[in-house]
């Protein structure tokens, strides 16, 4: 088990004033078997919020801002206990067997993932392993595969883009290696959900995929490539992104918006 203290702060900047501000806060993180979190949100400008679970377990902050305002900032500082020996089985929802609007797949994905597929046969054979090869290899074979197929750029590709289309361009954020292996792992049979995270370390919000092996939830790192440990840690977890943004919010007014977000993750030695 590790210990974590850790810290999320978001500042947005509108060009002119806003009013009427309905928002909804991802940033806290879950509450899992494997995972303990003691955490509190501020946000400003100061409003009263409602504490709410959404459909996949998610913690909710919703609120509104109805006053004229220019800023919108909102901080989420805590610790956290993690314990992989702790993980649980469960049953896996049917959702997370089946694409969703982000992690459909292309003819072109479908023969990537039966090279990968073949190539996680061949090692299992070779290895004495046996000649049908496990899910936790087939898994760590296929996050290979598509860190090697992937560049990490950013800026070349938004929330919205598909597993199909950062597949194709093959290039991508930690967001599209995930929605790309979500799509691979569903598509071969694996349950599989998107999660968005922190990870041990400064700088932003990281994204990886958790599998659903033998009744537990396994996480894997595509743009790492390596399976998660005690020092990621999960703020919200769907079929892909749009199940769950950090932030979503609509407002009355006509502004540009600038952000900043700061991230940052510490063991605490006890």
């Amino acid at each position: 088990m590790r210990t974590y203290s850790f810290q999320f702060k978001t500042q947005m900047e509108f060009s002119t004033q806003v009013e009427e501000h309905d928002f909804v806060l991802r940033c806290m993180p879950i509450s899992t078997p494997r995972q303990r979190a003691r955490c509190a949100l501020e946000v400003s400008p100061e409003v009263p919020f409602d504490m709410q679970e959404d459909s996949f377990g998610n913690p909710l902050a919703v609120g509104c801002i109805r006053a004229p305002h220019n800023y919108f900032n909102y901080e989420v500082k805590g610790t956290a206990k993690i314990d992989f020996s702790a993980r649980r089985t469960c049953e896996a929802h049917p959702l997370f067997r089946f694409p969703s609007p982000l992690t459909a797949v292309s003819p072109q994905m479908v023969e990537f993932l039966a090279q990968a597929v073949s190539e996680a046969a061949r090692y299992s054979v070779t290895h004495g392993l046996g000649v049908q090869p496990s899910q936790l290899h087939t898994c760590q074979l296929l996050m290979d595969a598509i860190h090697k197929h992937m560049e990490y750029v950013p800026g070349s590709t938004t929330v919205q883009t598909t597993a199909q289309e950062a597949f194709a361009q093959a290039q991508g954020v930690c967001q599209d290696y995930a929605h790309i292996m979500a799509a691979l792992l569903r598509q071969s049979g694996i349950p599989a959900r998107y999660v968005c995270g922190l990870t041990a370390g400064e700088g932003k919000t990281h994204a990886w995929v958790d599998a659903h092996l033998d009744g537990i939830w396994v996480g894997f790192d595509p743009t790492r490539n390596c399976m998660t440990d005690e020092s990621y840690l999960a703020l919200n977890v769907g079929r892909d992104w749009s199940d769950c943004p950090i932030e979503r919010a609509t407002f009355q007014g006509f502004a540009e918006q600038t952000q900043t977000v700061f991230a940052q993750m510490e063991e605490v030695v006890e």
